[in-house]
């Protein structure tokens, strides 16, 4: 978790810095509110505060189960992607934010990955 909030400060800095307007709310898992205080001065962006009911509930609507989790709700409420944590790792500059799904992919390592999942068609084109 800790290792990946560092990427996705320098992400969020990056894509704010476009115009993009958007927001992270931070949901702490710290065990003290010390520990928690500490982590958020880290972020630049907002955070429900320390032991907020709302939290688990927020999580438990997201269907989050791991930490860290990075979920993107779109301004209706629909979730963009579920995965935001792999899509900020394989963006780092935040070029294809808001990581909606596309038509076609690029075959990254995660993707790849996915494949072996289930029955999967793959289709190689040039261009």
């Amino acid at each position: 978790c800790k290792a990946f909030t560092p990427q996705l400060v320098d992400c969020y800095r990056k894509i704010k810095g476009r115009g993009h307007k958007f927001e992270v709310i931070f949901i702490s898992s710290d065990r003290s509110e010390e520990s928690y205080e500490s982590y958020l001065a880290t972020m630049p962006w907002t955070a429900l505060p320390y032991k907020s009911g709302y939290g688990q509930e927020l999580a438990s609507m997201l269907d989050v189960h791991g930490i860290p989790t990075l979920v993107l709700v779109d301004s209706d409420g629909s979730i963009i992607t579920d995965d935001g944590r792999s899509e900020v790792k394989e963006d780092l500059d935040g070029e294809f934010f808001p990581w909606r799904q596309r038509p076609v992919n690029i075959l990254t390592d995660r993707l790849a990955e996915l494949l072996y999942d289930s029955p999967a068609v793959v289709l190689f084109v040039d261009g």
